[in-house]
């Protein structure tokens, strides 16, 4: 009897074992990314294209922050056969919950993109499709470019995802023996920051010093109004309502304002009459065009790579069998577009010269080019792949944040130089994000790769050509 009841121990703590590993399969939670829903206000403002990369963005926030094998994020290739061409026709929230059910999805995650005056706004929801409960939602995003927009929601979902994973993993863990607490970090000082509008659209634009996306507690910032011809400024909204167009102060919270312009009447247009000037006879005589010459270009034994049209010096890498600039290219050409960040000249010596994309192919020094889509493939993927090619190829100082700067394994110091937005010719993002042209066009866009302060990856997108990015030249052979 006592063998018996041995075995029969034995046998109950093998059905116990069985029926804890069936528990911890079931555990797994999938969970599905919807496309993005839009208004009609802002469909109106955003390729398909654009609201692809949204979803995108989402979708990639989720798998790298929801923990594996915990959590299954669903792809598009999982779900095809099950319906999921069926998700393209919901437009409310109910439906897309119903439909996630039906193709055995736990947590349905859908953003949704609409439009306030100038700015989009886009908001994330998740949901359980049992009851459709909402589980998590993300802070609201703001942005009047979609480059902002995409930075902005990874940055929202990437702490959605992470909050409720810690919830979820707090409510599991909750009889288990609290483990003994690790001292806490020093905290870091706070950061502030300022969002501005403008009415109307056009009436003018509102500059700002220093140019940051974050502020620490205490730092000087001046705001200043400038109207466009046509317009005057009346005055603030929001966190202020002074009549001075500029405001001067330190910070010690986020601010939201908004400047308001008149357009100005016509009764107060001072009538000025023309000038009267002399003009001398035209000169006919055109001297002769005079084609410049150019020291060639060369790259001494060192590594280091001299323009022969301006006499610059940058340091040179070869990674994956290809020799890349290691610095952003400075060249100001004679034609085409071409800037300094705000317009200042000593951030070229920082950070390089922006371009748009048609003067970007043709920047580069003879014997050398603008790296195409698949030669920044073979960089990244020599550098670790997407997701840690960026820590891999980011320099070692120059980057905001406490995680932002890289290891520089390569030598490429990838240095954070920001962007120009085409359609007002605001500068962003410097100290905070790089986005490099690559040769590759797609229609009237055409690819870039960025790497962020906040993540260890390269990402890729596709934009207007006219924006203005970094460019980084790669030799036509190794040398």
């Amino acid at each position: 009897m006592r063998k018996l009841g041995h075995v029969g121990r034995i046998g109950r703590a093998v059905l116990l074992v069985a029926l804890l590993a069936g528990m911890s399969a079931a555990q797994v939670k999938r969970v599905f990314v919807a496309n993005v829903g839009i208004s009609s206000g802002a469909s109106a403002k955003l390729t398909p294209e654009e609201i692809a990369l949204v979803t995108k963005s989402i979708r990639r926030e989720a798998v790298e922050n929801l923990p594996s094998p915990k959590y299954e994020v669903m792809t598009s290739e999982t779900v095809i056969a099950q319906g999921s061409a069926v998700l393209e026709k919901c437009d409310s929230d109910e439906c897309v919950i119903s439909l996630g059910s039906t193709i055995g999805a736990d947590y349905i995650v859908r953003g949704t993109i609409s439009k306030i005056r100038t700015m989009f706004a886009l908001s994330v929801e998740m949901h359980e499709t049992e009851n459709g409960n909402l589980v998590a939602s993300s802070e609201l995003v703001r942005s009047e470019n979609i480059v902002e927009l995409l930075d902005k929601t990874a940055a929202a979902c990437a702490k959605m995802f992470k909050t409720f994973a810690d919830r979820q993993g707090s409510a599991a863990q909750i009889t288990q023996p609290k483990p003994k607490p690790e001292p806490e970090p020093p905290k870091q000082p706070a950061t502030y920051k300022i969002t501005t509008y403008v009415i109307p659209v056009g009436g003018g634009i509102v500059s700002r010093y220093p140019n940051q996306t974050y502020y620490e507690h205490g730092t000087v910032v001046s705001v200043t109004a400038v109207p466009e011809a046509g317009y005057t400024f009346s005055g603030w909204s929001g966190a202020s309502s002074s009549k001075n167009a500029n405001l001067t102060a330190p910070i010690d919270r986020d601010l939201i304002l908004t400047a308001i312009f008149d357009r100005r009447s016509a009764s107060t247009q001072t009538y000025q009459p023309p000038a009267q000037t002399y003009q001398p006879p035209a000169q006919t005589y055109q001297p002769p065009v005079q084609t410049p010459t150019y020291q060639r270009s060369t790259v001494d034994g060192s590594g280091v790579l001299t323009d022969g049209r301006d006499g610059k010096r940058y340091n040179t890498a070869v990674i994956g069998g290809k020799r890349w600039m290691a610095k952003n290219l400075n060249y100001q050409p004679q034609t085409g577009q071409s800037w300094c960040y705000n317009n200042d000249n000593s951030k070229c010596n920082e950070y390089g010269r922006l371009y748009d994309w048609n003067t970007a192919k043709t920047v580069c020094m003879p014997g050398w080019h603008l790296p195409s889509r698949q030669e920044w493939d073979n960089l990244v993927k020599t550098a670790g792949g997407d997701k840690k090619a960026g820590k891999m190829l980011k320099a070692k100082s120059g980057w905001n944040g406490k995680k932002g700067n890289g290891t520089d394994n390569f030598g490429f110091s990838a240095l954070p130089g920001g962007y120009r937005l085409y359609s007002n010719g605001i500068f962003d993002y410097a100290g905070y994000g790089g986005y490099w042209w690559t040769a590759t066009e797609n229609g009237s866009y055409a690819y870039l790769r960025d790497m962020n302060y906040n993540y260890d990856s390269v990402y890729e997108y596709y934009y207007s050509k006219s924006y203005g990015f970094s460019a980084r030249c790669v030799a036509d052979n190794e040398r």
